[in-house]
This record gives structure tokens, C-alpha cells and sequence, in this order.
């Protein structure tokens, strides 16, 4: 939108070059580009003339009863499109290289596509708008290269994101050894996601589990599940994970080792990001 010359106001969830490293954007067009957040059924405070839905996947287990209750508020969200609005779900991959890996991405981008045909914004400036992005803060992220060793921060916290996130890691380097870090984030959706989280590092030759960010869990959440639980689950699937002790220790598990690996990858929502490879 700001390549194609329609001056839009921004608000998404992570920070950009583009909007000079900020998440936001005051433009003087009507555009406003919101990326929105299903949690608590924020998302039903918009009222949007266009929606670009890239997925529907049971998330936030703390707030929503079930997948039905979550596919309820998706369907109360399109229920709020005008009867000119557009919903925009589904689109070939991009067929042209990006510089951010990952068949997600891909996707993603034929929505940007499909959507710059629909408002007709010129197909060679959305093309070459998305061939030159070069991707977010902590979205796949190199944040360190120690020798011949590449440190990576992302915010993956959900199986399928971090499914994602390590097969276009295996893509971009089929060969590499990978040390994955990893963060769960909330006891709670460390419980009801279990099994699936328990899947999702094969990509990868280790996974290290660093501690479980706590945020609004109680306190029979933290009971119900450990640290130590999820690395016996991901060892029964993969035979590749171990617990790092807590953060602090993670830490320092990171610096003795990092030279081992050629990719090294710290994943969560919470505060793995502040971790260093580095000494």
C-alpha cells in the first residue's frame, strides 16, 4: 500500500524498517491496515470492509471454551463485512522469489496479491513490493551470526507456527545441523496443546526447552504441566529435545554450544528473544 502511492495508517502486532522500526503508521488516506487479534474476541471491536483471513486454528485454549467457540467469534467477525466487503481466504502460492523463507509466507503473499488485483493496485509495484520486503522483528530474524553459525529470534508459540517456521528453516538450509530453543508460552497452552507440540520439532537435530513463560495462568495451570513434561512428550516423537533449566541457564547451555551448530533458533512469545548466543 505504501509502495503503490495510498499513504495508509498502520497498526500490527511487531515492529518493521519500513514504518522505522515502529508497529504503526499515521497516513492522510482513508486506508487503515489493522492486523487483528482474536483473543477475547478483540478483533470484534473492528468493523472492516476487508478481510484477509490467513487462518482459523484453535488458539488462546485460557479464554476460548473450545475450536467451536473460536469458530464462532471468526464467524461473528465476517458477519461484520458490508454487502460490498471483501473476504479474502484463499490464493495460489506466490509464484515469485521472496527473500523471507517458508511455504506460510508464500501463501500470505498470493493474499497480498489477490488483494492488489481486487483494488487494482498495479501488479508489477505489489510484486516488486513484496520481492523487496525483507521481513519483521522476530518473524524469522537473524539477530546474530557467531562464525560460521547463524542465530535466528521468532516469535512462533502455536505447533502449526513453529511446524512453519522450522520446515522454511530446513528449506532455506537442507543440510544444516539446527538447534531449536524453544519458549512455550503460558502453562496453559502448553497443556491443551501438548500432542501437538510433541510434533512439532523433527525439522530440526535439537530442541532445547528453556522454562514456560508464565502469563495469566493460575495456579493449577503451572501445576498441571512442566517444563520437563513437554521435553518427555517431544523425546517420545523426535528423541531429540532437553531442558535447559530455566532461562538463565539456557543461556549459558547456548554459549558453550553455539559453535556446534550452523542454525541456531530462539523461539517463543515471551523473553527467549533476550538471550545471547554470544558471550
Amino acid at each position: 500500500f505504501i509502495d503503490a502511492g495510498l499513504d495508509p495508517s498502520v497498526v500490527i502486532g511487531t515492529k518493521m524498517k519500513e514504518l522505522g522500526n515502529k508497529n504503526y503508521r499515521v497516513g492522510k488516506s482513508q486506508w487503515l491496515i489493522v492486523e487483528a487479534c482474536e483473543y477475547r474476541r478483540s478483533f470484534l471491536h473492528l468493523y472492516p470492509d476487508i478481510i484477509v483471513l490467513t487462518n482459523v486454528e484453535y488458539e488462546h485454549p485460557d479464554y476460548y471454551k473450545d475450536f467451536e467457540d473460536y469458530k464462532n467469534a471468526f464467524d461473528e467477525f465476517i458477519a461484520k463485512l458490508p454487502e460490498d466487503g471483501k473476504l479474502i481466504t484463499s490464493s495460489k502460492e506466490f509464484a515469485f522469489d521472496l527473500q523471507i523463507p517458508g511455504d506460510f509466507n508464500r501463501k500470505n503473499a498470493g493474499l497480498v496479491m489477490e488483494l492488489a488485483g481486487k483494488l487494482g493496485i498495479d501488479f508489477d509495484t505489489a510484486t516488486t513490493s513484496l520481492q523487496e520486503f525483507k521481513g519483521t522483528w522476530r518473524r524469522f530474524e537473524i539477530t546474530e551470526e557467531i562464525g560460521n553459525t547463524i542465530v535466528i529470534d521468532d516469535y512462533a508459540h502455536h505447533p502449526t507456527e513453529i511446524k512453519a517456521t522450522l520446515r522454511a528453516a530446513r528449506e532455506k538450509w537442507p543440510e544444516a545441523k539446527v538447534l531449536c530453543i524453544f519458549q512455550p508460552h503460558q502453562y496453559s497452552r502448553t497443556l491443551e496443546l501438548l500432542h501437538e507440540f510433541a510434533r512439532s520439532f523433527q525439522d530440526v537435530n535439537e530442541v532445547v526447552i528453556s522454562n514456560i513463560y508464565e502469563v495469566r495462568d493460575t495456579e493449577k495451570d503451572v501445576a498441571a504441566i512442566s517444563p520437563e513434561d513437554l521435553v518427555e512428550e517431544i523425546n517420545k516423537v523426535s528423541n531429540n529435545a532437553r531442558y535447559g533449566g530455566g532461562l538463565q541457564n539456557t543461556e549459558k547451555i547456548l554459549q558453550k554450544t553455539a559453535a556446534k551448530y550452523d542454525v541456531i533458533i530462539k523461539m517463543g512469545a515471551g523473553d527467549i528473544w533476550e538471550i545471547k548466543a554470544s558471550a
